[in-house]
């Protein structure tokens, strides 16, 4: 399986993040997809990490910088890649872009 994490999402990573969301609150009732105009507004402020699998998006990271500060606001993988490490993976990357950025206090909501 080819993984890449992407920085800089595409509205095509967004959609497809919607149709997983919006398929996975429809079948169990769970999920972010509750939290979609969140979700969709990070993207536009650019806010917003993904990881993809073979050119789809997987999971997600939505965040907010301030200052020295950022805070990590959602992070979450499809339900089928879960206990893989690219929750994991797409995190620590995060956190280390963050870092070279100049935040010093990173903060879990």
């Amino acid at each position: 399986m080819q993984t890449d994490l992407i920085f800089h999402p595409t509205e095509t990573h967004l959609a497809q993040l919607r149709t997983w969301l919006k398929a996975e609150n429809d079948q169990t009732g769970e999920g972010f997809f509750c939290n979609w105009r969140f979700i969709e507004r990070s993207f536009h402020d650019k806010e917003l990490h993904c990881i993809a699998a073979n050119g789809e998006s997987i999971g997600f990271l939505v965040w907010a910088k301030r200052g020295y500060q950022v805070r990590l606001d959602i992070c979450e993988v499809r339900p089928e890649y879960r206990r893989t490490g690219l929750g994991r993976r797409l995190m620590e990357a995060s956190l280390a872009r963050f870092q070279g950025g100049g935040a010093l206090v990173a903060e879990l909501e």
